[in-house]
């Protein structure tokens, strides 16, 4: 809710995309106003707030005289409100806020903290003809006892939600149906059935469960049918009667396209999942696909990244992978399809997501600071080959090799001077100029090595360059990789960690780190990790 009294907190409407709350900020911060004392003083900011999915903003001014300086210079001279980005200089919307300050928002109460959904998020991409609820309901049962299908359509796209009653179907479901294409019966008005197809497009929702007032065409819930064929299996037990005996005649009897698999059974005809396996997993569900179904994870194994493009120039899901190695063993990367220039990184634990904030957070790249934070997401969620241009987005253990993780105690912020370790005794300091010169840059960015010494009884090197930002993108582009030599039959797997602080004007050797003193301040799992 929003009014017209003064307030000091601003709502700003119709935010430009890819803004952070950061840049937010720096624009409540940039205007210049009098200070009642015959002079000027610049506006401060003490909190934002920006909800990206609505496209809207709050700004906490230091008090409402400055607000009301704001929103005076809105009513008055509009166009002097505004926000410069690489796409162009946008028009800002502002009201007052019916709050009186930002205060930290609760985490929805019916999102789960968790991946362990058992609710499916379905798209139907390229749907060729209507496509009924039950013939929806008879392919996801094929893993497991289908609850509710709801039926929906956003931003021109036609999805259902599915809700099973445990998890473990719905990994096993979104494994196998995830990207593959469906053949349904449509209804036609001659009262024949035609033939319609759809490719699925699958994700775990993040509903707890699935609620509707009222049964309808788009709404349906499937206890009863489920009653049903739980009798029938009871009565195939108790009886000494085949199941697919007394479902061959159900089926006939009540028109439902039941098939081969039931609820993770063959139960019926040749025993093919639909759409059709692999023949040599004919009358089985593949387990590997299963296994390989929603991604595990918790809401503060996530970090969410911004500000990580500028002007066209893209930072990958590989060399974002490289970076955030340094602070702890990856999952997985994804840049955001919707936010360019964010991307959501997961780690196997919390702590590790913790380390990658304090220490990434505000570094630099190509002029613009990242903006690191806890992401309200449990997973970067796999697509699992839903789409070719999602999947280019991703980067997982199966595509990109890990970095080598440092000790704890040498975790530190991004500076111009990098430390490399097990590096190979046939490796001198001119093949380590040549390595980051020529494969350490990107965009006319980095190389920029300004001294090299290598440190032979310890397997280390030092190596300072000319700028933070050219470490960063040797990092980058090298972390975790190995590399060939230049003339000699060497290979080395590059492993390297910022040092402590970085070299600004003289050159000096490795400080040795005080461990023992450092791990004082380690959380219990850090310690753990770091005496293993």
């Amino acid at each position: 809710m929003a009014g017209s009294a003064p307030s000091p907190v601003i709502m700003v409407r119709t935010v430009p995309q890819g803004v952070t709350e950061k840049d937010l900020e720096a624009w409540a911060k940039s205007y210049t106003m009098p200070d009642g004392f015959g002079g000027y003083k610049q506006t401060t900011c003490v909190k934002s707030l920006l909800l990206a999915d609505r496209m809207i903003g709050f700004v906490q001014m230091g008090d409402v005289g400055e607000a009301s300086f704001i929103m005076n210079l809105y009513w008055e001279q509009p166009e002097q409100v505004r926000m410069v980005r690489p796409t162009g200089t946008h028009l800002l919307n502002l009201i007052y806020s019916d709050k009186q300050e930002i205060k930290a928002q609760p985490r929805a109460r019916n999102v789960i903290q968790t991946s362990n959904t058992r609710i499916l998020l379905v798209v139907l991409k390229d749907l060729s003809a209507t496509i009924m609820m039950d013939e929806l309901f008879w392919i996801f049962s094929q893993f497991g006892v289908v609850e509710k299908l709801s039926s929906f359509t956003k931003n021109l796209k036609n999805q259902v939600l599915v809700q099973y009653a445990t998890q473990e179907p719905a990994s096993a479901a979104m494994a196998y149906l995830n990207g593959r294409e469906i053949t349904f019966h449509s209804p036609s008005m001659t009262g024949t059935p035609s033939t319609g197809n759809c490719r699925l497009v699958i994700a775990p929702s993040k509903l707890p469960e699935l609620t509707f007032k009222n049964q309808d065409q788009k709404n349906r819930d499937y206890s009863q049918i489920n009653s049903q064929l739980h009798h029938y299996m009871q009565v195939s037990a108790h009886s000494g009667t085949s199941l697919r005996a007394i479902l061959t005649d159900v089926v006939e009897s009540m028109h439902w396209r039941v098939r081969d698999f039931l609820w993770g059974s063959w139960v019926l005809g040749e025993g093919w999942l639909d759409p059709v396996q692999d023949r040599n997993l004919q009358g089985s569900i593949p387990e590997q696909q299963v296994r390989q179904g929603i991604p595990e994870g918790r809401v503060g194994d996530c970090v969410h990244i911004s500000g990580i493009a500028l002007d066209g120039n893209q930072v990958t899901a590989e060399q974002l992978w490289r970076v955030c190695g340094m602070y702890g063993d990856l999952v997985a990367v994804k840049m955001l399809f919707k936010y360019e220039g964010s991307a959501i990184v997961q780690f196997t634990h919390s702590e590790y997501a913790k380390a990658c904030i304090q220490y990434l957070s505000d570094a630099e790249f190509w002029g613009k600071k990242w903006d690191v934070k806890e992401s309200k997401n449990a997973n970067a969620m796999h697509w699992s080959g839903a789409n070719t241009e999602l999947e280019d987005r991703m980067c997982t253990k199966e595509k990109v090799m890990s970095p080598a993780l440092p000790p704890v105690f040498n975790f530190s912020k991004p500076c111009n001077c990098l430390l490399l370790w097990d590096v190979p005794a046939s490796i001198d300091e001119d093949d380590l100029v040549d390595i980051f010169n020529t494969k350490g840059s990107m965009m006319g960015v980095g190389g920029g090595v300004r001294q090299v010494q290598k440190f032979e009884s310890e397997n280390r090197a030092e190596i300072v360059f000319e700028t933070v930002e050219d470490a960063l993108v040797a990092v980058a582009n090298l972390n975790g990789v190995t590399v060939d030599v230049p003339n000699k039959d060497t290979q080395y797997l590059m492993k390297m960690h910022f040092d402590k602080v970085g070299r600004e004007d003289e050159y000096d050797m490795p400080r040795t780190h005080t461990a023992v003193e450092e791990a004082a301040v380690l959380s219990p799992f850090m310690m753990k990790t770091w005496t293993a």
